[in-house]
C-alpha cells in the first residue's frame, strides 16, 4: 500500500515513514534526523555528544572534513566502552563525508536493540518518538506550506532574527513566540502557526524553522 496523507499523519511505526522519506529528502535533513534520533538516548558521554554536534555543523556546512574524521574516531572510542551507545551504527554512518554515503544513515535507527544501564528501553514508545521526529523534520509532504517574503521583511526582519536565535541556541521553547511573530507579520497558514505553537519536541531541521530560514 502506498503512502497516503492519512497514513503519514497517523503512523506510529517509523519504518514505513523512513522508507518513504529516504529518496525524497536532502542529505542535510537525513543527517539532522539521525542526530535527533540519537539524541533521544539519555547519554551524557562527552565524546558522543561532541560527535553529534560535529555532524550537525557538517550538515550546515560549518564543520570541516577533518572535524568529521575526528568525530568518527570519537565514536569508535565510545564503542569500546562496556555499554555501546544506542544507535551507534546510525551515528557512525552519519559521519560519512559525502552526501551519497550518508543517505542510508537514517535506516540504521533501530530502537529494538537499545539498552541503557543494562535495561531494555520501551522500544515501542521510542519507535513512536522517532515517527514524530520524522514528521517534525519533514512536515506534511502532502500539503506543503510556503513562506511569503513579506512575512520575513516585516519589522525589519524580526521573524528571521527570532528564527535564527532559536536555531543557533537550540532555544526551541521560543517556538510559540515565533508563531506569534509570524501571525503579526500576516501569516495565516494554520500548519505553520500550529506547528510553532504545538507542545512537542523540536529539533534542528524542524520543517517550519527551515521554511523561515530558507534551508532545505
Amino acid at each position: 500500500m502506498g503512502m497516503t496523507e492519512q497514513r503519514w499523519l497517523r503512523a506510529r511505526d517509523y519504518h514505513e515513514l523512513l522508507e518513504w522519506v529516504r529518496p525524497r529528502t536532502s542529505a542535510r535533513k537525513k543527517r539532522l534526523l539521525t542526530v535527533a534520533a540519537c539524541r533521544l538516548a539519555p547519554l551524557d558521554e562527552h565524546a558522543w555528544l561532541a560527535a553529534m554536534d560535529v555532524v550537525e555543523r557538517y550538515a550546515e556546512g560549518r564543520a570541516s572534513r577533518e572535524e568529521m574524521l575526528r568525530a568518527r574516531r570519537q565514536l569508535r572510542w565510545v564503542d569500546r566502552g562496556p555499554q555501546p551507545p544506542p544507535n551507534l551504527g546510525a551515528a557512525m554512518t552519519a559521519t560519512y563525508l559525502s552526501n551519497s554515503e550518508c543517505c542510508n544513515a537514517v535506516s540504521f535507527i533501530n530502537p529494538e536493540t537499545i539498552t541503557v544501564g543494562g535495561r531494555r528501553w520501551d522500544w515501542r514508545r521510542y519507535q513512536s518518538e522517532i515517527a514524530e521526529l520524522i514528521r517534525e523534520v519533514i512536515g506534511n509532504p502532502f500539503r506543503p506550506s510556503a513562506i511569503d517574503p513579506a512575512w520575513l521583511a516585516f519589522g525589519g526582519g524580526q521573524v528571521v532574527r527570532l528564527a535564527e536565535g532559536i536555531y543557533e541556541e537550540r532555544a526551541f521553547d521560543r517556538m510559540p513566540v515565533l508563531g506569534d511573530a509570524l501571525e503579526d507579520a500576516g501569516c495565516s497558514d494554520g500548519a505553520i502557526l500550529g506547528h510553532c505553537r504545538e507542545k512537542r519536541r523540536h529539533v534542528r531541521g524542524c520543517w517550519a524553522l527551515d521554511l523561515v530560514l530558507g534551508k532545505e
